[in-house]
């Protein structure tokens, strides 16, 4: 049986890979070891915030404050969002075929 990994495995291992990279990066090239006026510090933006982003990934996920998938939550959003309009149009719907037509005519 094949399974897919899931988004979490998937973010963690890219993130971990950026940070592997700009680490590599920072130390071989002797280029990304300077300060620049556009970009400040290189070895920050290489090692240091891909170093910030994944250790914020993992402690997210050991805190189970992330929800299971960024999809499961968009699609559990519009499924609240649809049946409460549906509720709406219905009762909406069903009070104007119970009205009673203008006397008046």
């Amino acid at each position: 049986m094949h399974t897919s990994p899931s988004s979490h495995a998937v973010i963690d291992r890219w993130l971990l890979q950026a940070l592997i990279a700009g680490a590599s990066a920072a130390v071989l090239l002797p280029f990304a070891q300077v300060d620049t006026p556009a970009f400040g510090w290189l070895p920050m933006w290489l090692i240091g915030l891909p170093l910030a982003a994944w250790l914020g990934w993992r402690w997210l996920s050991r805190v189970g404050g992330m929800p299971m998938s960024v999809a499961a939550t968009a699609r559990n959003r519009r499924r609240i969002a649809y049946s409460s309009l549906r509720g709406r149009r219905s009762t909406r719907v069903m009070a104007m075929a119970t009205r009673r037509p203008n006397a008046r005519a």
